[in-house]
């Protein structure tokens, strides 16, 4: 006979473990800013700014340290940043001295050019207010790019350079503007729809908690079946 100590403490127990289960995925889901968001650089005397409507999977901030490459500053990181009606999204980090930064647009297009082979551009547009540098690092940035600063095309070692695996930019007043092209082969193994995967676990999940469910449903009638017999 199951007491109902025990269908409580089970109940509890199926409680637990769905909301295990469920917890990893509420970090995929992407915050979007309500308002204008600041992202502090109080070493730099600098702040990283999100306008609202601009969203994000998540943001980490990562102190100054030695890497592999070489010094990197004291950096924001966003995964899946976008921006308000902009096509796109990109891993992002910022970083900023002297100044305040407020990234405006990410865009980015791909088209087929033959079999498996993908031509993809991509814009970053930031603003800039104050004299310093910054330092932008992200995926989509490759050795075929064009800075325009303050509205002028610049040239590498004009205003901007390339450093580690990103540009830094000390020549700005007012805006900066990032455009990279480059050739992909995404052959449909390297290119999964990340939705496809959340539809699978969401369904495995449902699957889960229905069992769960049915099991002490079935337990929950044997019980009512032994107090009723007696």
């Amino acid at each position: 006979m199951v007491s109902k100590g025990k269908t409580f403490a089970l109940l509890l127990a199926i409680l637990f473990l769905t909301s295990m289960v469920i917890a990893p995925i509420k970090n995929v889901k992407a915050s979007v800013n309500s308002k204008t968001s600041y992202f502090p650089l109080t070493e730099y005397n600098a702040t990283v700014i999100l306008l609202k409507g601009a969203s994000y999977a998540e943001s980490q901030y990562y102190p100054a340290h030695n890497g592999s490459l070489g010094y990197y500053p004291s950096t924001w990181y966003f995964a899946m940043l976008s921006t308000f009606n902009a096509n796109g999204y990109d891993d992002i980090f910022v970083s900023a001295q002297n100044c305040n930064i407020t990234i405006t647009n990410i865009s980015s297009t791909m088209q087929n050019t033959e079999g498996y082979y993908y031509n993809s551009s991509s814009w970053l547009n930031y603003t800039v207010s104050g004299r310093g540098s910054q330092f932008i690092s992200y995926i989509q940035l490759s050795n075929n790019t064009s800075i325009y600063i303050d509205n002028t095309a610049k040239k590498q070692g004009d205003g901007w350079n390339w450093y580690i695996d990103g540009i830094a930019v000390n020549g700005a007043i007012s805006t900066v503007s990032i455009f990279s092209t480059r050739t992909e082969y995404l052959p449909p193994r390297d290119a999964p729809h990340l939705s496809y995967y959340y539809v699978i676990g969401f369904i495995a999940i449902v699957i889960f908690v229905i069992s769960l469910i049915t099991a002490v449903l079935v337990l929950f009638r044997r019980h009512r079946k032994t107090i009723n017999s007696k």
